[in-house]
């Protein structure tokens, strides 16, 4: 889910934090446990996604929003809408941390 400056980046702070992500419990739910992971390092990069119900525009959808910026496609669950918010985060990441590493 998570591609070049972000996934370097990820990989450090989870290996810093003497996590292995791939220790997870053979579940149905790894890819909520992989999620909360990728979101709170974005939280410590400055990066924060954050999927909502959107009641009563719809009877059961959900959008995501990075920065404070939403996007209002709606999805039919807070894991699908949750997935696309970690997507966009990970563009913006690339995106600005690709840009800096290049004004140096």
């Amino acid at each position: 889910m998570l591609t070049d400056k972000a996934k370097e980046d990820y990989n450090k702070w989870c290996a810093d934090k003497g996590l292995d992500v791939l220790q997870f419990p053979e579940t149905e739910y790894n890819d909520v446990f992989q999620n909360a992971l990728i979101i709170e390092w974005f939280d410590s990069a400055g990066v924060y996604i954050n999927a909502s119900a959107m009641f009563p525009v719809k009877q059961q959808a959900f959008c995501f929003a990075v920065n404070l910026e939403s996007d209002f496609d709606f999805f039919m669950s807070r894991r699908i809408a949750t997935a696309h918010g970690i997507r966009s985060a990970n563009i913006l990441y690339n995106t600005t941390y690709a840009k800096e590493d290049t004004d140096r």
